[in-house]
């Protein structure tokens, strides 16, 4: 049986690495993350279906030796006000959205190629469209133009918001800027310099943007939050220690907050952090993971008093397991068996997987040859997810679909 796996190999917290001595910093609640499928979106092009588009992976270790492989490219996602999630294919500019409760078929439309972010507002779609011409349009759900506007060529345009009855474009640089737009007719209202250089920013509650600033007196990295009603900005200087953590910030959380992904190796390796508006740490998280086999069935590992818990959803069961490796062998979780076991390569990103271990419903393990297929990680950029008050909303690509999954700190 062709087994999919993808994602996400063990995350041991080692945020040392990034950030240093972390004595000065507020301890966070060392929680656990639950993840859940939200939607399962087949490849294809039939309604409801998504288009297949790949691109070259980054293997791995002995995979990195054979040819170029092919993963699934990035989908873009995004929520309306009613909760409905809207799932967006740049490569075409396909878009498909589905209900916010039983996460239904609701419609498509095509809102064409060269798209540099979008969002959803009053049932229609504002973009920033690139090419020889920068634009932000205004499109109904069909994909049909209400109005469009040309932007400045001599800023970079690069994410959109919406607010109230308005339109704000964040545009990148050194000074960056925002504007506000009129929805209705897209007439420019205001310009603000920021006066700050960066160049990204994240929706952290319904009224600010909070961005990554560096404080030129302190010689260190700072939060930027920025008023969305007249583009002020506050400057909230962070402990020092986290100078390096505040690059991996990927998405606001709604009380002004944000969520980081601490650490990534070539083994894929992830880590989760959680920051409030102060710098202190609300969650951070040892390790986890997701998988899928054939049938769209989703593994989750945690981690529990030193040991790994795997729960398979699809079939109900739990199993619990020791894996002993050495301090220089790392782990990559690569999906199920036939029968059922699950599937754990041990060895070095670097240099290859040593051995593969198999292990069964009572926890009982068995040791079997090194692998030596590719072993790609097959989790979307954390440039695809969104952060809200509940967590973040993840993607994953199979061979089958796209995997809308949902992360919640417990």
């Amino acid at each position: 049986m062709e087994l999919i796996a993808f994602a996400i190999s063990f995350l041991y917290f080692q945020m040392s690495t990034l950030a240093g001595n972390q004595s000065d910093v507020k301890p966070a609640q060392m929680k656990q993350l639950t993840l859940s499928q939200l939607l399962f979106v087949p490849w294809g092009d039939a309604p409801g279906q998504l288009p297949l588009h790949t691109e070259d992976a980054f293997a791995m270790g002995l995979a990195a030796q054979g040819p170029r492989l092919q993963v699934p490219a990035e989908v873009w996602q995004r929520y309306d006000d009613q909760a409905g999630l809207h799932l967006l294919d740049p490569a075409s500019g396909k878009c498909v959205r589905y209900g916010d409760r039983d996460r239904a078929f609701a419609g498509e439309g095509e809102l064409g190629r060269g798209i540099v972010d979008f969002q959803v507002q009053l049932g229609g779609y504002i973009l920033i469209r690139g090419g020889a011409a920068t634009t932000l349009e205004y499109l109904n759900m069909q994909g049909e133009a209400l109005w469009s506007r040309p932007l400045s060529a001599e800023s970079w345009p690069n994410a959109v918001f919406s607010w109230r009855q308005q339109v704000v474009v964040f545009f990148g640089g050194s000074p960056c800027k925002i504007q506000w737009y009129n929805l209705l007719d897209g007439s420019l209202l205001a310009t603000k310099d920021l006066l700050v250089s960066g160049s990204e920013c994240w929706r952290i509650d319904a009224d600010h943007l909070g961005m990554v600033v560096y404080d030129e007196t302190k010689r260190t990295r700072a939060w930027g939050v920025v008023s969305l009603a007249d583009g002020s900005l506050e400057t909230r200087p962070f402990p020092r220690e986290l100078y390096g953590a505040l690059v991996t910030v990927f998405a606001g959380d709604g009380h002004g907050g944000c969520y980081l992904r601490l650490t990534e190796s070539l083994g894929g390796e992830y880590s989760w952090g959680h920051l409030n508006g102060a710098g202190e740490w609300i969650c951070r998280a040892q390790f986890w993971e997701v998988l899928a086999e054939h049938d769209n069935s989703l593994v989750l590992a945690t981690q529990s008093s030193g040991r790994l818990e795997f729960t398979v959803f699809s079939h109900g069961k739990k199993v619990i397991a020791h894996p002993t490796i050495t301090q220089d062998e790392s782990m990559h979780f690569t999906g199920l068996t036939a029968d059922g076991k699950i599937q754990i390569d041990i060895g070095n990103a670097y240099t290859g997987w040593s051995r593969r271990l198999l292990i069964a419903d009572d926890g009982s393990q068995e040791s079997v040859p090194a692998p030596t297929e590719e072993v790609i990680a097959r989790m979307q950029s954390t440039s695809t997810w969104i952060g809200s008050a509940e967590g973040a909303t993840i993607l994953v690509g199979s061979d089958e679909g796209l995997h809308v999954i949902a992360v919640r700190e417990r």
